[in-house]
């Protein structure tokens, strides 16, 4: 399961670029949260994967085979994929541009885009978990956000969470959990929102590290 689990791991390891440092203490008590895996899913449909793409001035981000179109605005920069390659397989100098069929088959996870406001670090992460690579864990969405919100309970402490609840990203539906906690006197909120396709989990996380108002941006780029 550890190696299932790396993707939640990962994504929590980039929670740290915006400025949040661990908890030092563990609150004595964490929410009880039940795990939806007991009917782990058959994955029905094989979906043959590419990474999406942005064009020339890194403004729209299109990929076909999830259906995720994001159009940018204002200030917001795009992470480059030697960082998402560092950070989500742990070496910078796999170029993710050059993935062959195989690669998509093998790897559980794949890196697909970061994009990010500057001036608050506030940022949108969006990375797939391959259902069918050896070692992946298939359960329901809702399972996937259990298993969020219990490894983030592990990090942080005082958790506020909600959901799940259905969110529309670039037209399709996701189950989505909102978190929230505070860390170093910064007040963090973020929006984990996962959907099946095919033998791909898309997973989209929103972390929202100073100004409010970076959430609901960040998310009407999808729409």
């Amino acid at each position: 399961m550890k190696k299932a689990l790396c993707i939640i791991f990962s994504l929590l390891v980039m929670i740290t670029v915006t400025g949040c440092s661990p908890k030092q203490e563990k609150a004595e008590e964490t929410p009880a949260v039940e795990e939806n895996i007991a009917e782990e899913p058959t994955v029905e449909e094989t979906v043959k994967f590419s990474r999406g793409s942005w064009d020339g001035d890194k403004k729209v981000f299109t990929n076909e085979t999830t259906g995720i179109l994001i159009s940018l605005s204002g200030t917001y920069d795009v992470t480059s994929d030697d960082e998402l390659a560092e950070a989500y397989l742990g070496d910078s100098n796999v170029d993710l541009s050059s993935w062959t069929d195989a690669d998509y088959e093998r790897e559980i996870n794949v890196p697909e885009t970061q994009f990010y406001n500057p001036f608050t670090n506030s940022n949108c992460v969006i990375v797939y978990e391959n259902l069918l690579a050896e070692n992946a864990l298939s359960i329901t969405e809702d399972g996937y956000l259990d298993i969020f919100l219990k490894n983030i309970n592990d990090i942080y402490e005082n958790i506020e969470s909600s959901g799940p609840y259905d969110l529309s990203l670039s037209g399709c539906n996701y189950r989505t959990l909102d978190i929230s906690y505070t860390t170093q006197d910064i007040p963090i909120a973020q929006k984990v929102a996962v959907r099946k396709t095919g033998n791909y989990m898309a997973v989209v996380v929103f972390t929202d590290a100073y100004d409010p108002a970076d959430m609901e941006t960040m998310i009407s780029f999808f729409n």
